[in-house]
């Protein structure tokens, strides 16, 4: 089962094995040590050395170097709210263009697929890396999948991304699992500007209950606010149409890299910013149709018959 759910959701943003031909424009940073000295006595003068604060720049390698100086606060932090997830992974990213780069560190667990993910920023002044908070609250985010994957290392994932108002917004999926009988696929729109917001778009909720010649799942197919529709046509079509006026823009490839003690960091940081494309010309393809994601798990390959039931409350 465990199999099968992890590849259904490869097929919701695709995941992609690939090496990285075009890493983002980066430019050198110079820094200085001031050193002072002091007469002690007329006949003798020492020379002492204190260094100044490191200074730390919008050029992208200063940037990742201060990325790089905050290993141990980034695990502590994490793993002060995620010690049950052990295997995380972490990406270099800037998804909201603003120049300053973001860490995402985030890790998908048990047969559930409970996704756990913080993210931070470097400052407007470049001199820390601050967590994000999420929908203006200090938290880590257990909604939007987006490792996809229990493997954390060495791959790439390829988001949906759309335009609005000067503001980036990517698709994620949300799945989640409590046994055979229930299971969930929730969608959202995200965005990286002044915090990280998560929009609801809207879902599938399902209950399967198995008898001796088929299954029957009622299904809920949630929307915004609450509301609940009564068809597969009206849902898929909703969810299709929610960025009907934003710009769609090229697909953004991540590339996530194993979140440990055992991983030369620096090095990690460097090979995942390389790898990040905003303009990728490969397409992610999330499907709607949820009878695409659970024919399978409860059709059994086809041998059972199963009866959708839509519930409208």
């Amino acid at each position: 089962m465990k199999k099968e759910i992890a590849a259904l959701l490869a097929t919701g943003m695709l995941l992609v094995v690939t090496s990285c031909d075009k890493p983002p424009e980066e430019s050198q940073t110079e820094t200085q040590t001031e050193t002072t000295a002091t007469s002690t006595t007329q006949s003798e003068e020492t020379t002492t050395e204190s260094e100044t604060q490191k200074q730390y720049s919008s050029d992208v390698d200063s940037q990742m170097e201060l990325i790089a100086q905050n290993y141990v606060y980034i695990k502590s932090d994490y793993f002060s709210y995620a010690e049950a997830y052990p295997d995380a992974a972490f990406a270099v990213t800037d998804l909201d263009h603003d120049g300053r780069l973001e860490v995402m560190v985030t890790s998908i667990q048990g047969s559930g697929m409970f996704s756990n993910s913080f993210f931070y920023e470097i400052s407007e002044d470049y001199s820390s890396l601050e967590r994000l908070m999420v929908d203006g609250q200090e938290k880590p985010d257990e909604a939007g999948d987006f490792l996809m994957s229990r493997d954390t290392e060495d791959h790439v994932v390829l988001y949906d991304c759309y335009k609005k108002d000067g503001e980036y917004y990517y698709l994620l999926e949300d799945v989640i699992s409590t046994g055979w009988s229930y299971k969930v696929i929730m969608y959202y729109a995200y965005t990286f500007s002044d915090g990280v917001t998560r929009n609801f778009m809207g879902g599938c909720e399902v209950s399967a209950e198995r008898t001796d010649d088929k299954t029957t799942v009622d299904v809920w197919l949630h929307g915004p606010s609450n509301t609940y529709f009564e068809s597969d046509e009206a849902y898929v079509e909703y969810l299709k149409s929610y960025f009907s006026d934003y710009e769609k823009q090229n697909s953004c490839e991540v590339k996530w890299m194993k979140f440990s003690d055992e991983t030369d960091f620096a090095a990690a940081i460097a090979e995942s910013y390389k790898c990040f494309n905003p303009n990728s010309r490969s397409e992610a393809t999330i499907t709607f149709d949820y009878h695409y994601f659970f024919d399978t798990v409860y059709g059994e390959g086809g041998t059972v018959d199963v009866e959708y039931v839509i519930k409208d409350s």
